[in-house]
């Protein structure tokens, strides 16, 4: 399961067997988290792993950096409270810094690659990223 943490928090759900996502989408953190405890019980134990974008290993530079930096600062508690719920639910989990991760890619392009054809926004693609063909 990919997880792109922030207001909007995306989710994809890669199925291994089928190589294939059975869900990419974008919903609030608690919502997430309700859907990921749901996920623990259709799973074979151990068959489940979290690829958390991990906005605190972001290093900002450039124009506007100290504005972007500002904004990450609820993405970066968000980080903190994923990880803390991972751990204390016993789920496996990676931390992944942003910059391993291929982001802000279009729907047209992702579609392609992936061929998930339902609508995404940002978000969802960004935590599709994560665990496409992982």
């Amino acid at each position: 399961m990919g997880i792109d943490p922030g207001v909007n928090t995306g989710i994809a759900i890669w199925n291994r067997q089928k190589k294939a996502f059975d869900q990419v989408s974008c919903m609030k953190i608690h919502v997430a988290m309700q859907l990921l405890q749901d996920q623990l019980k259709i799973v074979v134990a151990g068959a489940l792993l979290v690829r958390l974008e991990d906005a605190r290993q972001h290093i900002w530079f450039g124009d506007g950096a100290q504005k972007r930096i500002q904004g990450a600062g609820s993405v970066k508690r968000d980080c903190g409270i994923w990880q803390d719920f991972l751990e204390e639910k016993g789920i496996p989990y990676q931390l992944v810094p942003p910059k391993k991760n291929k982001t802000k890619v279009n729907a047209t392009w992702f579609a392609s690659v992936s061929g998930w054809k339902e609508r995404t926004n940002n978000h969802a693609r960004d935590a599709a990223m994560l665990v496409l063909n992982f």
